[in-house]
């Protein structure tokens, strides 16, 4: 059987052990990248769009968690060019009363986007918005994403 591994917020893990990368989403987004021809694969659990020049966590921003996810892949003979990318979460979480106010979850999923396709991954399934967390499964060894709500199976990417 596949080992579980937690990815905590603000965190990122590779590995190409056909490991099943686990965390839960909610404003944050939850990205999942595999190479199925290497079998190399890795998850972010993203809480904010950009780092600003901030250095403490790398796995905190989509800005600086995918490069750094990329190139651990590639370390682990990975090629750009075969890498998929999965994604969940963004929600809605909160309800705001200002016009003002952009979701945190919306603009997590923009930033997610834009930066996959700055680096030519394509997204080949997606789960994000809506008003409600996500458990997510990632299966290294395929890309399955699974994704549940209150333990039962929502989605399979």
């Amino acid at each position: 059987m596949a080992e579980r591994i937690r990815v905590r917020m603000a965190e990122y893990k590779v590995c190409n052990s056909g490991g099943i990368l686990v965390t839960t989403v909610g404003s944050c987004v939850a990205i999942g990248l595999v190479d199925p021809v290497a079998g190399v694969g890795g998850l972010a659990h993203i809480m904010l769009p950009e780092a600003n020049g901030k250095s403490d966590a790398v796995g905190k921003y989509a800005d600086t968690a995918i490069p750094a996810m990329l190139k651990e892949m590639e370390k682990k003979r990975a090629k750009k060019e075969r890498i998929i990318a999965k994604i969940a979460g963004g929600a809605r979480m909160f309800n705001f009363s200002s016009d003002k106010m952009e979701y945190v979850g919306d603009r997590n999923v923009e930033a997610v986007r834009r930066i996959l396709k700055k680096y030519g991954i394509r997204i080949a399934g997606e789960d994000v918005g809506k008003n409600h967390g996500r458990t997510v499964e990632f299966h290294t060894s395929d890309g399955r994403m699974i994704i549940k709500r209150a333990n039962e199976v929502i989605k399979e990417l």
